[in-house]
């Protein structure tokens, strides 16, 4: 966990130092001013969560807002599924999670855009054993970042997220590498 926070926390610093080389903008302008920028993304796609040694996939969803071109608020739901084999007997996992917290890109004059974040919230388990369900709510973190590359002004491709997905089921804390891509639909008045 501790390793996370240092690796997210490198990201974030390097998201917010100055970009050398890079021309000087006049007054008032941004580097975001390249292209309309849209208050509000979508993003859907594909997730892979390695959790204990095992495989879960699914999907994730994050609605993001932005406040500026650099700094959003994001909230993040996923679901990841699974059928593992635990003290020889087939264990079905099912987990969702619910995060939100800050989020933060930055512009360019490239295609491309990097981000970060940090996000809290609760996830959710259930584990069936033939007919026996057991189920937990724990707390639950997730760090990281990734790359968009903008397609245009209204959808841009995830190429990459990468994040640490921190849970706390039954007092067993679990740092898992989550891994998406998928697709970001950028909406709402240009300004």
């Amino acid at each position: 966990m501790q390793r996370v926070i240092r690796i997210c926390a490198a990201a974030l610093t390097l998201l917010l130092l100055p970009r050398p080389g890079l021309p000087q903008e006049p007054p008032g302008a941004t580097a975001a001013d390249e292209r309309e920028e849209r208050p509000y993304e979508l993003f859907a796609g594909y997730s892979a969560l390695r959790e204990s040694g095992h495989l879960l996939q699914g999907w994730t969803g994050t609605a993001v807002a932005n406040v500026n071109h650099w700094f959003a608020i994001a909230a993040d739901f996923d679901g990841h599924y699974g059928s593992i084999q635990e003290e020889g007997e087939r264990v079905q996992v099912r987990e969702h999670g619910f995060t939100i917290g800050p989020h933060f890109a930055l512009p360019n004059r490239s295609r491309f855009t990097p981000f970060a974040f940090v996000l809290f919230g609760v996830a959710h388990e259930s584990r069936r054993v033939a007919e026996l369900v057991e189920t937990a709510t724990s707390f639950a973190a997730d760090f990281g970042g990734g790359v968009d590359l903008h397609l245009n002004d209204r959808v841009s491709l995830r190429l990459i997220q990468v994040d640490g997905s921190y849970t706390r089921f039954e007092g067993q804390s679990l740092t898992s590498p989550r891994f998406s891509a998928g697709l970001v639909f950028h909406f709402g008045k240009p300004r």
